[in-house]
Order: C-alpha cells, then sequence, then structure tokens
C-alpha cells in the first residue's frame, strides 16, 4: 500500500507538473500578445515625441566646391538643384542651415539662420550659386570652416550635421599649401567628430580623376554617409536621399511616367490624422498649372499657393504646412508626352 500511495503521489506531483507548465507557456504566450499589442503604441508615442523634438530638426551646414573645375563636371549648375530640393523640403521651423564654398580657401560663408519661408531659402541657394569659381580646391578649410560655423551658431538641443560636395581631391598651388591643407583637414575631422558633427559626402566623380576614397574617410572617421556619382544629373537623388536619411519622413510616390495626351495628371493622397507636420509635393518637371484639393472640397490654384511654393528650372515644391487630415488631391497640367514626377 505505500508504494502504491508513493505512486499516487508522484502521478498527482507529474500532473501538476504539466499544469503548471502549460500554466507558464500560456502566461508567456499572453505576455507576449500584450507586448505585440503595446509595442506598436510605444513607437506611436515616439513618433509623437520626435515629431516636436531633436530627431525631426538638425543644424545643417552645406560645403560646396567652387573649383574651376566644376564648370567641367557639372556644367548645367545640377547641384544648385539638388541644394534647392534639399532646402525645399526642409520644414520651415527647428532647423538651422549655414553654407560654405570653397576653391583655394574659403570664397564664401553663411551662418546658421532658421529660413523660415520659401522665399528665404531661395534667396539662400540664389547667393551660393552666384559664388564666383576660384582655383585649387581646399577641402580641409572647407570642412574647417563647416567645423566653426556649427562651433559659433549651432542650436545645442538638436543635432550637427555637414553636407558636403566636390567634384575632386585636395590639390593646392604648392607642397607647402598642400600639406597645410592636409593638416588642417585631419584636424577638422578629429574636431568634428569629437563634437558629434556627422559629415554627409557625395563625389562627383564625372571625369574619373576625384579621389573618392578622400571623402569616404571623411564620412566614416565622423559616422556620416558617403556616395559617389559619375554623374551631376544624379545629384538630386543623393541629396534627396540623403534628406530621407537624417529626417526619416515618409515618402509616396503618386506618379512617375509621362503627361498624357490632354496635358493633366491627377492622383489623391491621404493625410494621417496624427504626426503630420506638413506636407510636402515635389513636381519633377515643368508644370504649366496645378491645383490642390483639400478634403472639404475646396480648392487652392497655383496663385495662392505662391508664397509657400519653391520653383526651379528642374521642379516645383510645395509646402503644406500643418494638413488637414483626410483625402487631398491635386490636379498638374503641362505638355503631353514631357517625363513628371510627383512625391508627397
Amino acid at each position: 500500500m505505500g508504494k502504491n500511495r508513493e505512486d499516487d503521489r508522484k502521478a498527482v506531483c507529474g500532473v501538476f507538473l504539466q499544469w503548471l507548465r502549460g500554466l507558464c507557456a500560456l502566461v508567456v504566450g499572453i505576455m507576449a500578445v500584450v507586448a505585440w499589442a503595446v509595442s506598436p503604441m510605444t513607437a506611436l508615442a515616439d513618433d509623437e515625441a520626435s515629431s516636436d523634438g531633436t530627431a525631426s530638426h538638425y543644424n545643417v551646414v552645406l560645403v560646396t566646391d567652387a573649383s574651376g573645375s566644376m564648370e567641367r563636371t557639372d556644367p548645367d549648375n545640377l547641384r544648385f538643384s539638388a541644394i534647392s530640393r534639399f532646402m525645399a523640403l526642409l520644414s520651415n521651423e527647428g532647423n538651422r542651415v549655414g553654407a560654405v564654398a570653397f576653391g583655394e580657401g574659403v570664397c564664401y560663408s553663411k551662418d546658421l539662420t532658421n529660413y523660415d519661408s520659401m522665399k528665404s531659402k531661395r534667396q539662400f541657394v540664389d547667393e551660393l550659386s552666384a559664388v564666383p569659381y576660384q582655383d585649387w580646391t581646399n577641402v580641409g578649410q572647407g570642412l574647417q570652416k563647416a567645423v566653426s560655423i556649427l562651433d559659433a551658431g549651432k542650436d545645442p538641443d538638436i543635432p550637427s550635421v555637414i553636407v558636403l560636395l566636390t567634384d575632386g581631391n585636395t590639390t593646392m598651388p604648392t607642397d607647402d599649401a598642400l600639406s597645410q591643407s592636409e593638416q588642417t583637414k585631419a584636424q577638422a575631422i578629429e574636431d568634428a567628430r569629437n563634437k558629434g558633427y556627422k559629415v554627409y559626402s557625395v563625389s562627383l566623380n564625372a571625369d574619373a580623376s576625384a579621389n573618392s576614397a578622400e571623402l569616404e574617410q571623411i564620412s566614416s572617421a565622423t559616422g556620416g554617409e558617403f556616395r559617389e556619382v559619375t554623374n551631376a544629373n544624379d545629384l538630386s537623388g543623393v541629396y534627396d536621399m540623403f534628406y530621407r536619411m537624417l529626417f526619416q519622413n515618409k515618402t509616396d510616390k503618386c506618379e512617375d511616367g509621362v503627361i498624357p495626351d490632354n496635358g493633366i495628371v491627377e492622383c489623391r493622397f491621404d493625410v494621417a490624422s496624427l504626426g503630420v507636420q506638413e506636407a510636402n509635393i515635389l513636381i519633377t518637371g515643368q508644370p504649366s498649372d496645378y491645383v490642390l484639393t483639400d478634403p472639404s472640397g475646396a480648392t487652392i490654384a497655383k496663385d495662392a499657393l505662391a508664397d509657400s511654393t519653391f520653383i526651379s528650372d528642374q521642379f516645383v515644391s510645395i509646402k503644406i504646412v500643418d494638413p488637414v487630415p483626410g483625402t487631398w488631391a491635386y490636379r498638374v497640367n503641362g505638355t503631353p508626352g514631357e517625363h513628371v514626377r510627383i512625391d508627397i
């Protein structure tokens, strides 16, 4: 009888342990489901915080090569179209932007400023594009000036980046000048790294003479990103990519093709009810007319959009601040057969 009781006790304990394991598994499963259900809300809360916080705004210094070789590698000045798109997409509040142009030395600089309108952004690009060419390429001094601009005028509560474009490598008229430029560059890289200034660099290697490794080293050392292009037509794509990397915005492509025979392209897009500070409609091409329709059915004509529109010879960018949530629509008129791309 004692042995039977012991066997019964063991059997009961075994059943209890199996039940307990099952209960634990069930609890773990429920916790996993709860965690899955909660995590999207947590992410949403984080996104809401970043929409008004440091992650969505930057101190940015745009550093551009103004050496004479840029006349050959970018004869149509497409770098300024790329910079224009970058500026047009920037939110009107919270960002501070400066500029440097360099050849043998720094030939232009602009302190960090908040550009809060399309007009001020156009003026910024106009000034930068009017800088005369210089001989030689002093990458070190251009980079050092960018660091000093950030030191002097950055908003300390938001991150700082430098966007650097050149079509060559460091070249100077004498060996001593070259040595000095290299030392300046090394110190600027060290300063940028120590201060957390990431360098996003672009090598325009159109004539296969650029030392892209120089720019790649600068970006790698500072935690930034590097890209090489062999045609100036690709610069806008790189600057757009850098913009998306930094600001992590959502982009929808509504149209990418030719304008039909009736000369009209139409599309709808949705604006979420939470966390949308602004909507940017970027039209790559030369539309003759455009109109927006808000969720209530009210139309906003081209003339009424003038103050919130950046127009260049390559694109039109329309910015709607605090857009009404719901379904919007646009109509773009253009020449049949011409290519048009529209990004929201």
